[in-house]
């Protein structure tokens, strides 16, 4: 295992991977519990970030190409079993992009793409960047979106030392122009909110022209938030797509 990726429940034969990439500023720990929520079949692996839990002393990766790079050499070990990859919000940019990155090198494919919480290509906003906001302002926005214990937003050394890193996730974000390329050929299953302001599901149907195979929208109730007000729902959808295995 390598300090890229990390599994709570290590399954000895799994017959499929769940890759779980985080939200902005989240560590692997926020996808602790799903190991014990999913088929016995299915090992969950998190991504782990630099600049966040037991790498916090790490540099935070800003560009998305080095950070694909990276994560390649480190996914290489886990392609010998089907996979399937779930993104919330910046997650779901990296999952997005991993795989059409994989797909380039000629790498094995995840045999179903999903993504939550997510604005399909290319993004569009005429709100400022939240990185340029003032600490106070940035933990501000990090309240407003929800996700986030209390506990943690009101320790304002921690704070300090996860700041940069939300900065240089909402950098990464910021700079999401993807390169034309011709669609997936793998399902994709698309998760939104009814109430989500950041990602309004009115956009949502634009990823249907990402993927020439199967493809599907499912909405909750909540705000951008969601996987975790609503997480119960969530993972029902998700080890509905486990269980068929595609």
């Amino acid at each position: 295992m390598t300090s890229w990726f990390w599994a709570a429940h290590p399954r000895v034969a799994p017959r499929i991977r769940l890759f779980c990439f985080p939200y902005a500023v989240a560590g692997a720990n926020v996808y602790r519990g799903w190991a014990s929520r999913v088929p016995p079949d299915v090992e969950v692996v998190a991504l782990q970030l630099p600049g966040r839990g037991p790498r916090l002393r790490e540099p935070a990766v800003d560009r998305l190409e080095p950070l694909l790079q990276a994560l390649r050499g480190a996914f290489l070990p886990y392609q010998g079993v089907p996979f399937v990859f779930f993104g919330h919000s910046m997650g779901a940019v990296l999952a997005f992009e991993f795989c059409r990155w994989l797909r380039r090198h000629g790498d094995a494919a995840p045999v179903h793409l999903i993504l939550s919480g997510c604005e399909p290509p290319p993004p569009e906003s005429d709100s400022p960047p939240p990185r340029r906001l003032s600490d106070t302002d940035l933990i501000a926005w990090m309240r407003s979106m929800g996700g986030t214990p209390e506990g943690v937003l009101d320790n304002a050394e921690y704070m300090q030392l996860v700041l940069p890193a939300l900065r240089a996730d909402l950098a990464l974000v910021d700079a999401w122009r993807p390169m034309p390329e011709a669609p997936l050929d793998i399902p994709v299953t698309i998760m939104g909110a009814r109430d989500d302001t950041l990602v309004p599901a009115s956009v949502l149907e634009g990823w249907r022209d990402h993927t020439r195979s199967a493809y599907a929208c499912h909405l909750f109730s909540g705000g951008h938030m969601f996987i975790r007000t609503e997480e119960a729902s969530v993972l029902e959808l998700i080890c509905s797509v486990l269980v068929s295995g595609r």
